[in-house]
């Protein structure tokens, strides 16, 4: 038997059909599609090299150092939809989001990376379905209620300022893997708060693990125990 929500899912795709009818009609006079849903295997020492190009080129600051390890650490990952420009050849990279799209601003402080790491994907030539090349732009393409396609302003510009976001998010991406692989690295509840670089949320509105999770006997700092604080005891929405 078909499920319920299946058909509330198609109901709400097939209201969302016009909108994307226009965006595409409008892109198809720039853009080609080029790719869908395609694959990568990036290994972070190539993702390194051209980190460490771009950065030169750029004057933004280099990617960590490597250790000497013998397995190789690498980056998987889909990119749903590459296009190229009609004239010029340069790709965009695009992810669907049926939810709230990342903001600009949090794409520049690199608290958002898919969209970087796409890019860094496809220049590095680990996407089998393209060539590679350069990477004009890149967005997060919307599916929701409250809009279709990409934002006006594309989360990674076409200009000297993508190319400098580019450099710093795939340093922040070599920095992430780094820690990631090493058994003894710390991954503190809220980083960019534990580290002092301003407020963040909490997640567990939208964490799986939050009914086995004992967050509230972290010992975090004052402001993360605030939020914790009003989480345990109700005081207040996550």
């Amino acid at each position: 038997a078909e499920l319920p929500q299946r058909r509330l899912w198609l109901e709400t795709f097939l209201g969302l059909v016009p909108g994307l009818v226009r965006v595409e009609a409008e892109r198809a006079a720039t853009w080609a599609p080029r790719a869908l849903e395609a694959p990568f295997e990036l290994p972070l020492a190539e993702l390194r090299r051209w980190t460490d190009a771009l950065a030169a080129a750029t004057g933004e600051e280099p990617a960590p150092d490597l250790p000497d390890r013998g397995e190789p650490i690498l980056l998987r990952g889909v990119v749903d939809r590459i296009d190229a420009h009609r004239e010029t050849g340069e790709l965009a990279v695009l992810d669907y989001k049926t939810g709230a799209l990342p903001t600009g601003r949090a794409v520049e402080r690199l608290d958002e990376l898919q969209i970087i790491l796409y890019a860094a994907a496809v220049e590095c030539g680990a996407v089998a379905a393209v060539a590679g090349g350069p990477v004009a732009t890149g967005a997060y393409y919307g599916v929701h209620a409250d809009g279709q396609g990409p934002p006006p302003r594309p989360h990674l510009p076409a200009d000297e300022a993508g190319r400098r976001l580019l450099a710093r998010g795939g340093a922040e991406l070599v920095r992430l893997a780094l820690g990631a692989a090493d058994p003894d690295g710390a991954f503190p509840l809220l980083p960019r708060e534990w580290a002092g670089q301003g407020p963040a949320a909490l997640p567990c509105a939208t964490c799986d693990f939050r009914g086995v999770c004992r967050i509230e006997e972290l010992v975090v700092p004052a402001a993360t125990a605030r939020k914790l604080d009003k989480l345990v005891n109700r005081k207040d929405p996550v």
